[in-house]
């Protein structure tokens, strides 16, 4: 197809910074998305404006379906804004000081950073896994496109926080999940009680 290349072109904004002191760890990461996935929750955005428009056509005649679809259109087009904004312009941090390791997601609205206490980290690996084949490569990035269109994270660095697993960031090159999981992992043992 003539648009499949334009499509799946990388939006490339990327931005991985590590930043490590004797008493603060700061991380900050950003990804590259498609331009496919930028105007797919682009144009989902717009389903806000859906119910005006045939609001507007219909007069004053709102009826009980009316109400139902225009607020099911709502809630799609605010969910899809939400996304739009992630991808543009979103970013995650990591600061990880006095005994605490925060995580947020910056860029986009309805995110709340998230605290752990380091003393409960049991863990910090790597938990991506570039496929070998092309195959896997293929299934790998059809994967990749559903978590970055319906989702904020992908995780490839992971931390086991009790009894769950804390994904954190998204399309790091090899060398920096490394990067990240080694200074994670050194920083954090060197804090912990």
């Amino acid at each position: 197809m003539i648009f499949t290349p334009l499509f799946s072109k990388p939006y490339n904004r990327k931005k991985f910074i590590l930043e490590v002191s004797e008493n603060r760890f700061y991380a900050i990461n950003t990804s590259k998305n498609t331009y496919m996935a930028i105007i797919f929750t682009l144009m989902g955005s717009l389903q806000v404006f859906s119910g005006l428009i045939e609001g507007f056509k219909r007069g004053a005649i709102l009826n009980s379906e009316f109400i139902l679809v225009f607020s099911f259109l709502f809630i799609v087009g605010i969910i899809s804004f939400r996304q739009f904004l992630w991808l543009t312009r979103g970013k995650h941090e990591m600061i990880i000081e006095n005994e605490k390791l925060t995580l947020s997601k910056k860029g986009t609205f309805f995110t709340f950073p998230k605290v752990y206490d380091i003393n409960n980290i049991k863990d910090v690996r790597i938990i991506f896994d570039e496929g070998n084949t092309y195959i896997e490569n293929q299934l790998n990035q059809m994967s990749l496109m559903r978590k970055v269109i319906y989702s904020h994270t992908i995780g490839q660095v992971s931390i086991k926080y009790k009894a769950t697993f804390i994904k954190i960031f998204s399309d790091l090159t090899k060398q920096e999940r490394e990067e990240l999981q080694k200074a994670m992992k050194g920083f954090i043992t060197k804090h912990q009680r």
